[in-house]
């Protein structure tokens, strides 16, 4: 699609148009096409690895859109399966077919705790997201097209990952045609006139926004119990933080040092609830001893009182 061209609606997906032929979406069997990168997917399989366990998503009923600590990861992943998993011969978002994306979330079920055909609200994010996705993946397709001298240069040679079948239906339907080219060129002056943009570098505004308050959620709860606030900490367990930096904040900010190898965030994670008990009992014993306290005080004060009583009555036994 040419670029600032305006998203088109998402295609119906609800329940009932799964086709009826017993399909359950599981671990996918396909073979997987060449990723972009060694690295590609490579971040969530580790993080799979780590967990033990699929990766637990949640979504904003609002804004439509994944929440939480691993958000940028499902993201990126959804992006995997739009480049490999989805038949690249459509014109339009809109034009895919309920079953065309079976394949793809399977793929993203692998690692990812979701149930996209049964959760109308996953459905309806994962959706939304791929749509996004797929529009910025085709001006990257365009914009190579373009790079490598247009028509019909540009159809010798193929985008990475693109077999040259595909391509070639690309280029011949879309990128070379007139209509596209005209779109393109107003599109441009279009985006040229803007004044305010949706997206801050590779993040939208929405995820910037879900990040900061993350952040003030986390400084609000240490808050709240009492704990050594640490923002720099705070920051690296939202955007996470590469090797020797944080994100966001670049070289001038070395990242905090990593726990010692052998210590795991599991048993690091057991061990804050070991301390968050023992200052429970703190607290308990601390009250229960204050109550003793004062039951004492008060069991004084009435042998004081008794003792008192005794004497007046002792005396006035002895008065004639």
């Amino acid at each position: 699609m040419a670029p600032g061209k305006r998203p088109p609606p998402l295609p119906e997906c609800s329940s009932s148009d799964i086709p009826e032929i017993g399909i359950e979406v599981q671990a996918s069997t396909v073979p997987r096409k060449r990723g972009r990168g060694p690295s590609r997917g490579l971040t969530v399989e580790k993080l799979y690895e780590k967990l033990g366990h699929k990766i637990s998503i949640e979504f904003d009923a609002t804004s439509r859109r994944p929440k939480g600590r691993y958000n940028g990861e499902f993201i990126g992943y959804i992006g995997l399966a739009v480049r490999t998993r989805l038949p690249h011969r459509v014109r339009y978002f809109r034009n895919f077919k309920a079953e065309d994306f079976l394949e793809a979330y399977a793929f993203i079920q692998n690692y990812f705790a979701i149930d996209i055909l049964r959760d109308n609200l996953c459905r309806d994010v994962v959706l939304r997201t791929m749509g996004d996705i797929f529009r910025t993946y085709r001006r990257e397709l365009s914009a190579w097209f373009q790079q490598h001298g247009g028509d019909p240069k540009g159809r010798l040679t193929p985008f990475p990952d693109v077999n040259d079948t595909d391509w070639q239906w690309l280029c011949e339907n879309i990128f070379a045609t007139k209509s596209f080219q005209d779109r393109s060129a107003q599109n441009k002056v279009n985006i040229s006139k803007l004044k305010v943009r949706h997206t801050a570098g590779q993040k939208s505004f929405q995820r910037l926004f879900d990040e900061m308050n993350l952040m003030l959620e986390a400084k609000e709860q240490a808050t709240q119990q009492e704990t050594p606030v640490n923002e720099k900490q705070i920051v690296e367990d939202v955007l996470r933080s590469r090797s020797g930096y944080i994100k966001g904040q670049g070289l001038a900010q070395p990242a905090v040092p990593k726990r010692p190898r052998g210590i795991s965030s599991s048993s690091s994670s057991i061990q804050i609830m070991i301390d968050e008990v023992r200052e429970e009992h703190r607290r308990e014993i601390k009250k229960l001893k204050e109550e003793n306290n004062r039951q004492l005080e008060e069991h004084s004060r009435q042998l004081e009182e008794m003792r008192r009583e005794m004497i007046q009555m002792i005396q006035g036994l002895r008065d004639p």
